[in-house]
């Protein structure tokens, strides 16, 4: 993971694209690696990481992977925490 946030602060996207890859295959899970993603905005700017965005998407994608934010959060939570809307 630590690799990823790497290849987005280095601007390497071919090598992003692979390490992509076999991080999924390594078992980091699409809602990690979006996270990574998502927190490089703050540090690199929207512009830097877009490219970083599209890719993802593209590749989460293309393996048939559908990331559904809300279902996720839903399955993540139902097993152990119980949400609370807010009063």
């Amino acid at each position: 993971m630590v690799i990823l946030g790497s290849m987005i602060a280095s601007q390497a996207l071919g090598e992003y694209k692979v390490m992509l890859g076999g991080a999924l295959n390594g078992g980091v899970t699409p809602i990690e690696i979006k996270e990574i993603v998502y927190q490089a905005v703050p540090y690199m700017g929207i512009a830097k990481v877009f490219d970083f965005i599209t890719a993802t998407n593209e590749i989460l994608e293309s393996r048939g992977i559908k990331l559904l934010w809300k279902d996720n959060l839903l399955s993540i939570f139902s097993s152990s925490t119980t949400i609370l809307p807010h009063a």
